[in-house]
């Protein structure tokens, strides 16, 4: 996996393989960068890293690297697996299936090499209706061959979520970060996830920015990222004014998703943010523009989603929009026809009604 989000989205089955095989030994196999969404997870025994496969069609610079695609293939076929479970679908994962030395594999491919295992899935997760983490869900009761009624009562028995584990250390070192930064600690307070996982999802500096202005009135605010996401982020705080720039927090996504868990509300334009507060309790509001969020957003009564609909915007089946999840996208009038008005008015609506008690910042 190469997105935070969707490797979250893939937790949600660990409950229901632990259930068909009790006792399961679970390695994960993801990109770098989404090592933090399954740290903690009690049903991974190991979490193993590596750069060097493509498995997203954007931004992404893998390396060919042979030397390292070698050493991962010994390692794996050293292991000797029974079952390999591919959810990322690319030709570069369904050949590490073909080759890895596993009992049994099976996976979804959308590049035409499901040959490669000893099941095809044929589930399209891009082009049908359906949250993403269901449609991985599924892939199980296809693998394991269940009926709808056995289904049914597994559902039932397990009834699996996401999986995000934030420990108190972690929550105790985002309130030692958040402590001394407010003027007035006892405000609410909301934080915000400016970027994405590609530019298109983003809102406008000037929008997010004139978002803050008004929020800061009856607020404490801060904005969080990575340091890649510096420079963005300190743009739209100098356009708040002068000294904005501590409110910037750059932290690990651990780090981060302990700030979220503390908030009050959570701002953002990224699954794994919003699935995060999600998660966590904390009420989100959504932004959504060139993906459609039935795909990704989560689910609850104290969630606002925001998703303006245009002639070009993703069909009801489809999790893009049709100006290729906005990367071909001239103008973006999907994410710029999202009004600060209606942002503010569901963050101060979830703040009258579904406020939780914050952490002390001063402890």
């Amino acid at each position: 996996m190469y997105f935070k989000g969707d490797a979250l989205f893939t937790t949600k089955l660990l409950p229901v393989l632990n259930e068909l095989i009790p006792n399961v030994e679970i390695d994960y196999l993801v990109k770098p960068r989404a090592k933090e969404m399954l740290i903690n997870n009690d049903f991974i025994r190991e979490i193993i890293e590596f750069d060097y496969l493509k498995t997203a069609d954007y931004e992404e610079n893998s390396g060919f690297r042979f030397d390292k695609k070698k050493s991962l293939l010994k390692l794996i076929r050293k292991r000797k697996y029974d079952l390999c479970i591919d959810l990322t679908g690319k030709y570069s994962t369904a050949l590490l299936a073909l080759y890895g030395g596993f009992k049994y594999s099976a996976g979804i491919n959308y590049n035409g090499f499901g040959f490669c295992y000893s099941k095809f899935i044929p589930v399209d997760t891009q082009n049908s209706l359906g949250h993403l983490s269901d449609k991985y869900l599924i892939v199980l009761k296809d693998v394991f061959e269940i009926d709808d009624n056995k289904w049914n009562e597994i559902a039932k028995k397990i009834h699996s979520e996401c999986i995000y584990k934030i420990t108190e250390e972690e929550k105790i070192t985002a309130a030692k970060i958040l402590g001394g930064l407010f003027p007035n600690p006892v405000l609410p307070l909301i934080s915000l996830q400016t970027t994405a996982g590609w530019k298109a999802k983003q809102w406008t500096h000037e929008s997010y920015a004139g978002l803050i202005r008004i929020l800061l009135k009856d607020y404490n605010v801060v904005l969080l990222g990575s340091e890649s996401d510096t420079e963005f982020n300190n743009f739209i705080l100098d356009s708040v004014g002068s000294n904005f720039r501590k409110y910037f927090i750059s932290q690990s996504m651990r780090i981060n998703s302990a700030i979220i868990s503390l908030s009050d509300a959570f701002v953002g334009c990224d699954s794994a943010g919003l699935q995060i507060a999600g998660i966590t309790g904390t009420s989100a509001v959504g932004l959504f523009g060139p993906t459609n969020p039935d795909f990704s957003a989560p689910a609850g009564d104290n969630i606002r989603i925001i998703y303006n609909e245009l002639p070009c915007s993703a069909p009801k089946d489809s999790q893009y929009c049709t100006r290729n999840a906005g990367k071909t996208c001239r103008t973006l009038d999907c994410m710029k026809s999202i009004e600060i008005e209606t942002v503010l008015k569901h963050v101060r609506d979830l703040i009258l009604n579904h406020s939780k008690k914050t952490f002390a910042f001063n402890e």
